[in-house]
């Protein structure tokens, strides 16, 4: 297109690449990258980082543990800081350069991070249970969490995390039931959980929060939306909710 640039990159030893995230200043894009083809539902990588703001393009694979099946990095919205998920715990990468530091040990899955840029939402991966962890990124410490019973009978796919725009609420998928994944609301206030749709195929964070879902069921018909192309539902939230098609 007109007015745009484009930049061949050679990533040497990497057959595949996943999970990309560019920042939301600058010019630097973190990604997984892996030595083996994505193909089938289990990729295995480590996290590199490529600048674009040199003459040349400068990719560099970042000191951390393997990561498989990751979500995408999440960027504070200045771009200082991104948070990623390893399979040894959670770690942070600064802006400024330097290694990444191991910010949360543990098993984990799926990540979102608060409109204002003080928590952190992720799973705890536990036998039998699933705990949804909000993680104070400024006290560094866990400042609540939901235990939810894994009862679901299937192959899981998908930790899918949302913050609310007002950063009230976290929503996400759960398997707490034996074939349908509910999207559910977290109020990060008084704690309360309420379901939202009864199955819901995925949800995605969008700029400035809020959340956008698929769901197997309709719960009323859909309006159009010529500018999206796709069936939406405005929500009570000030949120878009896609509707099944």
């Amino acid at each position: 297109m007109a007015g745009q640039q484009w930049r061949n990159v050679h990533v040497a030893n990497v057959k595949s690449i996943f999970a990309i995230a560019p920042s939301p200043v600058g010019a630097t894009v973190l990604f997984y990258g892996s030595a083996e083809d994505a193909e089938g539902e289990l990729v295995t990588g480590n996290l590199f980082r490529l600048r674009l703001d040199g003459a040349e393009s400068d990719v560099v694979q970042l000191k951390a543990p393997d990561a498989s099946n990751p979500p995408a990095p999440v960027w504070q919205s200045d771009g200082s800081s991104a948070y990623f998920e390893t399979d040894q715990g959670i770690y942070q990468l600064s802006s400024a350069g330097g290694s990444p530091e191991l910010l949360w040990k543990g098993s984990s899955k799926g990540m979102a991070i608060s409109p204002d840029g003080l928590l952190l939402g992720f799973w705890r991966v536990e036998k039998g249970a699933d705990t949804l962890v909000l993680y104070d990124l400024k006290k560094k410490s866990e400042a609540r969490a939901w235990r939810v019973p894994d009862r679901f009978e299937s192959d899981k796919s998908g930790w899918d995390l949302a913050f609310a725009h007002d950063g009230h609420a976290l929503y996400a998928r759960t398997y707490d039931k034996t074939s349908s994944t509910p999207l559910k609301r977290f109020d990060i206030t008084s704690g309360k959980v309420a379901v939202v749709s009864p199955d819901c195929y995925a949800d995605s964070g969008r700029q400035g929060g809020g959340v956008l879902h698929r769901s197997f069921r309709h719960r009323e018909e859909p309006t159009q939306d010529r500018r999206h192309g796709c069936p939406f539902q405005l929500g009570d939230e000030g949120f878009w909710l896609q509707q099944s098609f």
